[in-house]
This record gives C-alpha cells, sequence and structure tokens, in this order.
C-alpha cells in the first residue's frame, strides 16, 4: 500500500516557475524613484536622471505620489533646518558676547539636550557626507544670493534705462530651479536664466527641456512644481488662478477661502482646490489629474 500522507507537500512535476509578480515590478520602481530624489536632494542627478526622473512621473500616478510626499517632506525639512540654524546662530552670539573670549562658548550644541536648551530641535542627518546640512546649507546660501544679487541689478539697469512707473506687485518666490527656466509678460522684460531666490510677479513662467524643473511658493505657503517641458500662467489677485498650458505641475494647496478656492486651467479642463496635494499632467489632447489628499472639483 502506497504511503501518500505526504504527497500533497511535493511540488508537481513540470509546474513553471513563478514569473514576477506586480508587486516586485512596483518596489523595483519605488527603489529606483528613491535612488534619484536622493540624488536630486544632494545635487547629484545629471542630465540622464533628470529625464529618467521625469519619465517616471509622467508614466506612473503611484509613483507621482511617492513624489508629492517627498516634496513636502523635503520642504519641510528645508525651512525647519533654515529655523534651526538661524536660532543657533542667534544663541552662539549671546553666548559669544556673555561670555567674553571663553572658546567653548562659540560651540554650537553637541547633544539633543544642549540643542534642546536653544528652543530648536535639530533634524537627524544623513550620514554620507561629513557635514552634509553645513554644505547643503552653503550651497542653498549661495544660490539665494546669487539669484538675489541677479534680481537686484536687473532691477538697478532697469531703473535708469527706463521711466520711472509703477512696478509689479511680486506674488510667487522662485524657490529652486533646474534648467532653462524664463518668466514673461506683455510689456515687461522677459527675465530669462532665473535662479532660486528671484521674485515674481504675476506673468508666465516656461521651463525648457524634459529636465528642467521649478518650484514656486506663494505667500500663503502654497507650492508649486513645475516639470518637464512646461509653461504656466498665474494672476496676481485675491484668487489664485493658473493656466497650465502644456507640461506636469505638482501642487501643495494651503487652505482656500471657499469661496475664492485655486482654479487651474489646461487646454481641455478646469480644476478648482480648496486646499489639496494633487498633481496635473497637461498637453492639447487631454488633461490627467492625481488627488493624494483632499478633494478637487
Amino acid at each position: 500500500m502506497t504511503d501518500d500522507r505526504h504527497l500533497s507537500d511535493q511540488p508537481l512535476a513540470g509546474t513553471p516557475e513563478p514569473l514576477a509578480s506586480a508587486a516586485d515590478s512596483a518596489s523595483r520602481d519605488l527603489a529606483e524613484l528613491e535612488t534619484l530624489l536622493n540624488a536630486l536632494a544632494d545635487d547629484r542627478l545629471d542630465e540622464v536622471g533628470q529625464r529618467r526622473l521625469n519619465d517616471m512621473l509622467r508614466a506612473d500616478a503611484s509613483l507621482r505620489q511617492q513624489y508629492l510626499a517627498w516634496m513636502q517632506l523635503h520642504a519641510d525639512l528645508h525651512w525647519d533646518y533654515a529655523a534651526a540654524a538661524s536660532a543657533d546662530d542667534e544663541s552662539r552670539e549671546e553666548r559669544i558676547g556673555s561670555h567674553g573670549s571663553d572658546s567653548k562658548a562659540s560651540l554650537p550644541p553637541s547633544t539633543p539636550a544642549e540643542a534642546g536648551r536653544t528652543g530648536v530641535s535639530r533634524p537627524r542627518l544623513s550620514p554620507r557626507n561629513s557635514n552634509p546640512v553645513a554644505t547643503k546649507n552653503e550651497r542653498l546660501l549661495r544660490g539665494v544670493l546669487v539669484g538675489v544679487a541677479v534680481l537686484l541689478l536687473a532691477i538697478g539697469i532697469s531703473s535708469r534705462s527706463t521711466p520711472v512707473r509703477r512696478e509689479a506687485k511680486e506674488i510667487v518666490t522662485l524657490e529652486a530651479a533646474s534648467g532653462a527656466v524664463t518668466w514673461s509678460h506683455p510689456g515687461e522684460e522677459t527675465r530669462a536664466g532665473l535662479t532660486a531666490g528671484a521674485e515674481l510677479p504675476a506673468g508666465t513662467l516656461v521651463v525648457e527641456g524634459e529636465a528642467a524643473s521649478a518650484q514656486l511658493r506663494f505667500a500663503d505657503g502654497t507650492r508649486l512644481t513645475l516639470s518637464g517641458d512646461a509653461e504656466l500662467s498665474f494672476t496676481d489677485g485675491k484668487q489664485k488662478q493658473l493656466v497650465l498650458r502644456r507640461g506636469l505641475l505638482a501642487a501643495q494647496v494651503e487652505r482656500q477661502p471657499p469661496i475664492r478656492p485655486l482654479v487651474v486651467r489646461t487646454p481641455t479642463a478646469e480644476v478648482r482646490v480648496v486646499g489639496t496635494v494633487f498633481s496635473v499632467s497637461a498637453d492639447q489632447d487631454g488633461t490627467e489629474l492625481m488627488v493624494e489628499s483632499g478633494r478637487v472639483r
């Protein structure tokens, strides 16, 4: 009599190996996205990587959602660190003034307890560089200073060469720029080669090339990220109105008055937003909308 008590535990002959599941593919895509975003944050993303990142975001709504979450986290960490750096500088100046030449007074907090006494909690840092925050902060500071210098120079040249007239109100700040970024408005001088720190009035922003991008911030904290070969117009009225003619727009919108929602128009659709995180991709043939949180109509 054949003992078949364990036959069910044996693999069947000829059973094919399982194919890679959709979950495995998604996991690989997420890992690649994380690598690209880390390179972007560290200013190590080359043109090939930028094109790959834009292609992934255009092709996969779930990756765009991950990108939106990363963008929010990166923005929060950036502004938290700026506040921490300012508080640390003030604390060091106070200690130097009160202790004279005491060398210990000039040292920054080296432990969480010491940092806590300044009223600021330092973010945890990646160990990839010996002093990554200082390096990144220096790069950011240089970029902002260059942007402000270019802006002041442009204003100075314009004021000497043209009659005095009412200046347009600046409504957005260019927080980051990669590639060719240009602002224009009818009756105004076109501003090309924009860099981080530039403050812009109502007009049209053009981001040229698949690897280019720009991040804008309104006074209320609303953030827009424009990427790919894109064109976006924005107004300076009480209601935020945007026209996305082409490209990919990711937005984190602060709470807007219900009677004056943020409006995004594309060649084929219109989106009204009170407060949410979303992305929209547009061209002449159609519009694709992806909402991470909140509601749009």
